[in-house]
């Protein structure tokens, strides 16, 4: 009896950990190209919420930094932005001068 009481104490401790922001289900972020916000996703539930304008308007291959940073490509202004999570506000970091489709 004493040994399923201290499994029973763990496994209940082991729950309470789990519910602890550290622990909670992953986020993504995506762009939508209709309306050029910013999203998150809760990637637990698949809930998307919107976040802000980017300011641009052909955002894609977004990707992290180690740091953090959110970065994205402007197809329409061929730049590289980063993106604030918080707000969506897209700000040109450089161009993206190779990604120019002219022909010579």
């Amino acid at each position: 009896m004493r040994r399923l009481l201290a499994i029973s104490v763990l496994l209940a401790g082991a729950s309470i950990a789990s519910a602890t922001p550290a622990a909670a289900a992953p986020t993504g972020f995506s762009v939508n190209t209709t309306d050029d916000q910013l999203y998150s996703i809760d990637l637990a539930t698949a809930t998307e919420t919107a976040i802000g304008p980017t300011g641009f308007t052909d955002v894609s291959g977004l990707g992290f930094a180690a740091d953090g940073t959110l970065f994205g490509v402007d197809d329409a202004s061929d730049q590289l932005i980063t993106l604030d999570t918080a707000s969506g506000a897209g700000t040109a970091v450089a161009p993206w001068a190779w990604m120019s489709t002219t022909s010579g």
